[in-house]
């Protein structure tokens, strides 16, 4: 018959075996476990998987890349395009105001009615003028008034991040005409004060540079 000190010793023996046996397993359990999933992405479909599962993702991170690119691109383009038209449909109200002015100046009697009543009608139409019997450079922007032109360019530069407060101050005016040129305390009859006025508050040096004689 054993002794209790032998029983005791038996035991913790057994113990000792079995928490290093269940540890042993566990060790091997997990080698095994990666040990299959890098013996699976080495073969010929793993591989297949992982160039597929990187290379989709790399062509859609081009994707994109080339997307905003062109979005980029394309917005730049037509921020161009409507500073080239702005510029225009103004070097049309200016020679046309200059029209007046010369028609003025050879019978300031007859014309100075006339002249005041066309000058008024220009300046306050400003925000939708298209452009003296319909001129546009661009046809894309046929119908398109000068304030409907500016209010593009802005929303075009905003999408850019970039933001004008010039731009901003000039459509402000351009939205009541009216009020803008009754601040100014301006004489419809003064053709120059009239044209200074608008080279001064409503042409931004962005339309000055766009080659028209401003």
């Amino acid at each position: 018959m054993l002794s209790e000190k032998e029983i005791e010793r038996i035991r913790l023996r057994e113990t000792c075996r079995f928490e290093v046996r269940e540890k042993l397993q566990n060790e091997a359990d997990k080698k095994i476990g990666w040990g299959k999933v890098i013996y699976f992405f080495n073969s010929k479909l793993g591989l297949w998987i992982l160039s597929a599962v990187f290379l989709s993702g790399g062509v859609v991170a081009y994707d994109d890349y080339k997307e905003k690119k062109e979005d980029l691109k394309s917005r730049t383009e037509l921020v161009e395009k409507l500073d080239l038209e702005i510029s225009y449909k103004f070097n049309r109200v200016i020679y046309f105001i200059d029209e007046l002015s010369d028609k003025k100046g050879e019978d300031a009697q007859i014309l100075v009615t006339a002249s005041i009543d066309d000058v008024r009608e220009i300046a306050l139409g400003l925000d939708k003028t298209l452009g003296k019997g319909g001129d546009y450079l661009n046809g894309d922007f046929e119908n398109w008034s000068l304030l409907a032109l500016m209010v593009e360019l802005r929303r075009q530069l905003l999408k850019s991040g970039i933001k004008n407060p010039e731009l901003d101050q000039v459509i402000t005016h351009m939205t009541d005409l009216p009020a803008f040129f009754e601040g100014k305390n301006i004489d419809y009859a003064n053709i120059s004060a009239i044209k200074k006025l608008i080279r001064e508050n409503l042409i931004l040096t962005r339309w000055e540079n766009q080659g028209f004689a401003l």
